[in-house]
């Protein structure tokens, strides 16, 4: 055993499954689409079923259940998921803070054609006039 950085005793070696595998997993499971998970993770099919293959046998559990309407999560993965998410959050934020990024927030603004146009028009006109001036 070592002492860790706050004094706590820790073993040497984390016993954790593979990040990889529950990063999938994390995707997977709130897509409910092997498919659409591996869209959104930029790989195949095939290599989201099978991370999710080898983190079900790394931990010795199910944690989708498949069948012709699709999948679904079992007891185990509703279980997994909000302590994945929120372990790959806190990675997140405390990556942002060494780099300084920030989370971008976007706003989307829905308004009728026509007064967008009439609007963009308006704005135009202020900013052409801004340079004459």
């Amino acid at each position: 055993m070592k002492t860790g950085k706050f004094g706590r005793q820790r073993s040497t070696m984390r016993h954790l499954p593979s990040l990889i595998a529950l990063r999938f997993f994390e995707e997977t499971a709130r897509h409910l689409s092997f498919n659409r998970a591996a869209r959104a993770l930029c790989v195949t099919h095939g290599a989201v079923s099978r991370q999710i293959r080898l983190l079900e046998e790394s931990l010795g559990v199910k944690l989708f259940e498949r069948d012709r309407k699709g999948i679904r999560r079992t007891s185990v993965g509703v279980l997994l998921m909000p302590s994945v998410t929120e372990a790959f959050d806190v990675i997140e934020r405390g990556t942002q803070r060494l780099t300084g990024t920030v989370e971008r927030k976007r706003l989307t603004v829905s308004l009728p054609l026509t007064f967008a146009t009439q609007w963009f028009f308006f704005v135009k006109q202020i900013h052409a006039a801004s340079f004459i001036g």
